[in-house]
């Protein structure tokens, strides 16, 4: 994970190292947290007379690359410790549950505790049972929950990264290792899964631009960063821009050996070279395709279509040499989607005024500048254009207030049926079984169920600032209707289990004086 290939400097910690290894979030992340917002990253001649010169080389820099190793070192390890907690687990629910064995029934709930615990294995190489399969399914899931690597140490990488990036915004490692740490919690860490859920999907998109502004940066800074070219063109793939995937590949494959680079010879650079050639041969059939089926077609057209066909560098540049008004509403969409994609947070936010949000809606308004606030490390405003997404500062309303709610609801569906006979409870009932009053009350639960999503996303953000108050509060906020593990009948949303795990952990820490 190193940002330069050579051997590391001495790392000089500025707190004791946290030791839990799955969302290590103590005391001493709390008191790093990452800055606010990016310094300032151009100043003029004269300036430099009195302000003083960034440090060459940042103190968080090599904390962070240090904590990515670290997180790394782990990943052998993890299954290892997975089973075990597993293991511990199901043991302590077996040895809890035993006291309450005293009925002949009982005998299926033991039984199915001590398959949890230790499924029965077959002799030699013969097939296995269904308990055995379902016990190792369960297994593997909590492991996939859990991550192949720790995720309060890659938070901790991403808080010192922050640091170094705003202590000197030139430095161009710096920021290859803060996009080193954005691409690992996506991948490699429980927000991996938390990304797959429906509630937070947005989560995996908020990373994907934090890395792509990270590593443009750096490329821009030193156009010779061989690691951030693979980073990039790794990225772009992911992200549909084979096109802008194909250039950076080339541009590493350019970089001597000595500079980082690939070798001149040898089965990595044959291999290199054949995926090269096979991703260029995909661009060209890609731009044949569209030239021919683009002839005639307006702007707008063939911008959807080169996004479809995964050419985002060549779309963004068409819209890029075209006004505005030759592409309209759903052009404005593609720009600011593109620029957001290819790493240019700050023209998003020079460009996306009050004028464009009309055009854009209010959820796509909020969530465009909520993910370029993010991606310069700006949490404030982040945090505050995800609120702006569901309408709302972020606070529930109460439980009576919206009990008060559905009663007015159904009270006005109980007198519209006054006119006809029957007695009041018959009334009631009859309400209750209208399609248009059912509709009514299921939208006041879509409501609170995509603000409590909104604000688990909103405590992933703060946990990865290091704003534990924070986080605790907005995730307290999403279990307001659901506050235990089982539902037991009450509000369920997408996002709930993640809130749930979220807090479970972080309740053990102490609030920051």
């Amino acid at each position: 994970m190193s940002s330069s290939g050579g051997s590391i400097r001495p790392f000089r910690s500025r707190g004791r190292p946290a030791l839990r290894l799955w969302i290590s979030i103590g005391s001493r992340f709390s008191r790093t947290n990452a800055p606010s917002a990016s310094a300032t990253e151009s100043r003029q001649w004269w300036e430099q007379f009195w302000i003083p010169a960034y440090p060459s080389w940042p103190p968080g820099r090599d904390e962070a690359d240090v904590l990515l190793r670290r997180a790394e070192s782990v990943r052998l390890a993890m299954p290892y410790r997975n089973l075990r907690d597993w293991e511990a687990g199901q043991l302590a629910g077996l040895v809890g549950a035993a006291s309450g064995w005293s009925w002949p029934a009982c005998t299926f709930d033991a039984a199915v505790r001590a398959t949890l615990f230790h499924p029965p294995m077959p002799e030699g190489n013969g097939p296995l049972s269904p308990q055995t399969i379902m016990v190792l399914d369960l297994s593997q899931r909590f492991a996939e929950d859990r991550g192949a690597i720790p995720i309060g140490e890659v938070y901790a990488a991403v808080r010192a990264a922050r640091r170094a990036v705003a202590d000197n915004p030139t430095d161009a490692s710096s920021h290859l290792l803060l996009a080193q740490a954005y691409l690992a919690l996506t991948e490699s860490t429980a927000e991996k899964k938390w990304s797959d859920r429906e509630g937070i999907s947005q989560l995996k998109r908020v990373r994907q631009v934090q890395a792509s502004a990270a590593l443009n940066r750096a490329v821009a800074l030193n156009p010779k960063l061989a690691r951030a070219h693979v980073e990039l063109s790794r990225l772009y793939r992911q992200i549909g821009c084979q096109d802008l995937a194909a250039k950076h590949l080339a541009e590493y494959r350019s970089i001597p050996p000595l500079l980082g680079g690939p070798p001149k010879s040898g089965d990595q650079s044959k291999a290199l070279d054949q995926d090269l050639e096979q991703l260029n041969k995909l661009v060209q059939s890609r731009k044949d395709k569209f030239e021919k089926e683009t002839a005639r077609s307006s702007v707008s057209e063939r911008v959807l279509l080169a996004v479809r066909m995964e050419l985002g560098g060549f779309a963004l540049d068409q819209l890029l040499k075209s006004d505005v008004s030759a592409f309209g509403t759903d052009g404005v969409k593609f720009e600011v989607d593109l620029l957001l994609r290819t790493g240019r947070p700050h023209d998003v936010l020079k460009w996306t005024t009050p004028e464009v949000g009309g055009s854009l809606g209010d959820e796509l308004y909020h969530g465009t500048l909520a993910q370029a606030h993010l991606a310069i490390g700006d949490y404030e405003s982040g945090h505050r254009e995800l609120a702006g997404m569901v309408g709302t500062d972020g606070d529930l309303s109460p439980p009576e207030a919206v009990g008060e709610e559905v009663a007015s609801v159904v009270g006005m569906g109980v007198l519209d049926g006054l006119s006809s006979s029957g007695h009041f409870d018959h009334l009631a009932w009859q309400a209750l079984s209208r399609a248009d009053l059912q509709k009514r009350v299921a939208d006041i639960a879509q409501t609170i169920g995509k603000q409590a999503n909104m604000n688990t996303l909103r405590g992933v953000i703060a946990l990865e600032a290091g704003n534990i108050s924070r986080a605790r509060e907005a995730f307290r906020s999403a279990l307001l209707y659901s506050p235990n593990s089982w539902g037991g009948g009450q509000l369920e949303f997408s996002g709930r289990r993640v809130a749930l795990a979220a807090l479970a952990l972080i309740d053990r820490v102490p609030t920051e004086p």
